[in-house]
């Protein structure tokens, strides 16, 4: 699991977080909600992360990296855009 670094400037939700084997930055996106509420609630958010996988070679799109669960939370990690437009 990667090291937390910060909170985002977007949404309390995103942060930045490092590598430590490699010490490169990747956004990790945090779920808003402590728990599920039910399956088909955690299959809605886990349809961000199909679509992140299916998109992830797009060239305007940001490259999908990782995800997880853990204690209720959904954890998306994509690279990490200084900019975006």
């Amino acid at each position: 699991m990667p090291l937390l670094l910060r909170p985002g400037n977007v949404t309390p939700s995103n942060s930045a977080s490092r590598s430590p084997s490699k010490g490169q930055v990747f956004a990790v996106k945090k779920s808003r909600h402590i728990a599920y509420h039910g399956p088909k609630d955690r299959e809605t958010k886990l349809r961000e992360v199909h679509i992140l996988q299916a998109l992830t070679h797009a060239e305007h799109g940001v490259q999908y990296i990782d995800d997880w669960e853990h204690n209720f939370y959904l954890y998306i990690q994509t690279e990490f855009v200084k900019k975006a437009l």
